[in-house]
């Protein structure tokens, strides 16, 4: 068997690398904007007014829809291109018990109360430099089918596919360096996808935490959960400010408080989480076990001839195989060095884009 043949990626061979996790987040960006592109193109077509059309919720709902359609194409083929189960390794069967989302909603609630005023000190901050947010197209829910059109389209569908592909296939792939490396860069990539510093802290936050839960639970419907709790509680606390004629500002006392609170309790509830989530699967390693050893009870002991006759054989494979392993290992060796060297080259690219887009995204908002 050729060498090519035996690094060749396969259906048996789909495990992540930090090339296959920028080149998602690169081609992501920009089926995004091919398909944004091609709405747009349809409104004008379609003689829709679109300058009034850009500040409803239905622009908003439909935008948000064509870029999660994005988001959710992107792994699906790039894992068709190069024959491997990206997709599928996300194992959409491994679910969470019930204490488990109760403890995620929690974990939810305290990201918001934790990251919300550090994101408006920063937003402020951000106005203060001639930062003009009036360009940006803010969602404003003021009915209650809006609000459950905004429930659907911005606060599900987005936690589905986004968890997808920025912790289903860009954090996993970004582990293959190290665990921290990929909670903060996969974080980072998926605050600068958001678009604009207003969302920059809290985006960054809650991309930390949602890539947190998933390696704690190894199932992708734990960081779906505080993606979705997230998205359903800004959405239904901008619609009831609305109805209750609030203005949203709050005393920069209670912002502390908050902060201090969120940074107390957020922590706790992720800690429980952990114990929660590795006691289910030291009991499911467990329950295993016992049944392993129930089934196990012949006996396998070979009589010293067979045995005698195996350690021959496997002497004389080992024998037979030790130059070709030698090859293997300096081919391995080589491969190695050429996908690192591969892999850093496209996450340099992918930064570059993310952060290109990201600028330019900003700087129309100061002209």
């Amino acid at each position: 068997m050729k060498l090519d043949q035996i690094f060749k990626r396969g259906k048996e061979s789909s495990i992540l690398t930090i090339k296959d996790g920028a080149a998602n987040f690169i081609v992501s960006l920009i089926l995004m904007f091919i398909f944004q592109f091609i709405v747009t193109i349809v409104l004008m077509i379609t003689n829709v007014d679109y300058n009034s059309f850009v500040g409803t919720v239905a622009y908003s709902c439909i935008v948000c829809f064509i870029n999660e359609m994005a988001f959710l194409v992107t792994p699906l083929s790039y894992s068709k291109v190069v024959n491997a189960h990206f997709v599928k390794d996300i194992k959409f069967k491994k679910g969470v018990s019930l204490l488990q989302v109760i403890l995620l909603i929690a974990i939810a609630i305290f990201t918001l109360v934790f990251s919300s005023p550090i994101a408006n000190y920063f937003v402020k901050f951000i106005l203060w430099t001639g930062f003009d947010i009036s360009k940006l197209s803010l969602l404003s829910i003021k009915t209650g089918e809006e609000l459950i059109a905004a429930l659907v389209f911005i606060a599900l569908i987005p936690s589905i596919c986004e968890e997808i592909l920025y912790r289903g296939i860009i954090a996993r792939s970004f582990k293959s360096k190290n665990v921290i490396f990929a909670i903060f860069m996969s974080a980072f990539f998926f605050a600068i996808m958001h678009g604009t510093p207003i969302q920059l802290v809290h985006q960054f936050v809650i991309g930390v935490v949602c890539c947190v839960v998933y390696f704690i639970t190894k199932s992708i419907y734990a960081p779906i959960i505080v993606h979705f709790s997230n998205n359903a509680l800004t959405l239904i606390g901008g619609y009831v400010e609305y109805k209750m004629g609030a203005e949203g500002i709050v005393d920069d006392w209670i912002m502390i408080i908050m902060i201090i609170v969120g940074a107390i309790a957020l922590p706790f509830f992720v800690y429980l989480l952990y114990k929660k989530s590795t006691k289910v699967q030291y009991d499911k390693l467990k329950s295993f076990k016992e049944n392993i050893e129930d089934i196990c009870k012949f006996d396998y002991e070979l009589e010293q001839e067979e045995k005698d006759r195996l350690a021959q054989d496997e002497l004389m494979a080992k024998m037979e195989s030790a130059e070709m392993a030698e090859v293997l290992k300096q081919e391995m060796k080589t491969r190695s060095s050429k996908s690192g060297l591969i892999g850093r080259r496209a996450l340099i690219y992918a930064i570059i884009l993310g952060m290109a887009i990201w600028i330019i995204q900003t700087l129309m908002c100061y002209i």
